[in-house]
């Protein structure tokens, strides 16, 4: 991201932290309909059908939660 080099140079947020949170993604198997919510890696295959095609619906989400300076 190059975020430890501009945080160097601007003093304003040289003591600044950034924590990278990653959500849950939902994989929808495409034969069966089965959804399961995986924080992990991408499935490989329906734990319900066995079935490769798995569909990944959201965790693409970027949400700023904090933003602290003094």
């Amino acid at each position: 991201f190059g975020f430890d080099i501009l945080s160097k140079e601007n003093h304003l947020v040289r003591d600044a932290e950034l924590e990278i949170i990653i959500p849950p993604v939902t994989y929808r198997c495409t034969s069966c309909g089965y959804e399961e919510e995986i924080t992990g890696d991408r499935p490989e295959g329906c734990a319900r059908c066995d079935d490769s095609l798995l569909i990944p619906e959201g965790g693409d989400d970027l949400i700023l939660q904090q933003v602290e300076m003094e």
